[in-house]
């Protein structure tokens, strides 16, 4: 879930949303909102000490957390939070006593694939979310999007194009890109691609379906995600590379999964903590 994107939907309905990233990443001032940054430590009491702190300085009436109820570093972890939300999405340690206890403290707890069927705990069904490509009428059309969340798959797909003797171009994500120009999600708006190829990581994957193309998904490994399961069940899955390439003469059909805006869960926000416009929010990937 694209927290950039929720902040921004926020924003234009007039709170004060601030976006919390666990380090700088490339690209993240591009939505011209909010950022604050918590800085690269050591350890977990280190994470702890600089979120409680970043916690004190703004003061938020509602924090929305994405994805990880003790943060990513664990930074959450015992301090004492305002009210919240947690926006669940497939994580392999779900089953484990530690991400029950961790998800408890939070007041809700939004399922964003209520349709992996994956969160052993009580929670309301919300999503997927996704944001959608916006190509313009002019935007070249190719035919095939290829995906590179890193180098090998980048190299994976730039032994295949040159059979397909069509129109390809390669998104590359954030970090391996030099200019941003080839950057991965905003090559999605200036081409329109037929099919796309690419991890089965939670953004890419709805975002195809939120365009209604179809996905061909290489898992990759993740340490908290289970790109595998998903690419299974949302997308087709590609077993090698001579499978792909025959998958990509003959698409099969995208599933036909309901995919929400981040406008429909920013409103879900609002309304289900009754906040009224100026009001400080926090949200943390």
């Amino acid at each position: 879930m694209r927290g950039a994107e929720l902040t921004w939907a926020l924003s234009e309905r007039r709170v004060h949303a601030t976006l919390v990233v666990p380090f700088e990443r490339p690209h993240d001032d591009l939505l011209n909102i909010r950022v604050r940054r918590l800085p690269r430590v050591g350890s977990e009491a280190d994470a702890r000490e600089a979120a409680r702190a970043l916690l004190d300085d703004h003061r938020p009436d509602l924090l929305v957390v994405d994805s990880f109820p003790s943060g990513p570093a664990g930074e959450l972890r015992g301090l004492s939070l305002p009210p919240s939300i947690l926006l669940a999405r497939l994580h392999r340690g779900a089953n484990e006593a530690g991400y029950a206890r961790d998800a408890s403290v939070f007041e809700r707890v939004l399922d964003l694939e209520p349709h992996l069927d994956w969160l052993p705990l009580p929670a309301e069904p919300f999503g997927p979310v996704a944001r959608a490509p916006r190509p313009g009428a002019d935007a070249p059309e190719v035919d095939a999007l290829f995906v590179a969340s890193e180098p090998e798959l980048e190299g994976l797909f730039l032994r295949v194009a040159p059979s397909l003797g069509g129109r390809v171009c390669v998104a590359r994500a954030a970090g391996l890109s030099t200019d941003g120009s080839d950057a991965y999600p905003w090559l999605l708006d200036r081409v329109r691609p037929r099919v796309i190829v690419g991890p089965a990581g939670f953004n890419l994957t709805y975002e195809a379906r939120a365009a209604g193309l179809t996905h061909l998904a290489v898992p990759r490994p993740r340490r908290f995600d289970d790109q595998a399961r998903r690419a299974e069940a949302v997308a087709t899955r590609v077993r090698s590379p001579r499978h792909l390439l025959r998958l990509l003469q003959d698409p099969p059909a995208p599933a036909p999964i309901r995919v929400r805006s981040h406008d429909d869960l920013a409103d879900v926000v609002l309304e289900a903590w009754r906040v009224r416009p100026p009001t400080p929010l926090s949200l943390r990937p």
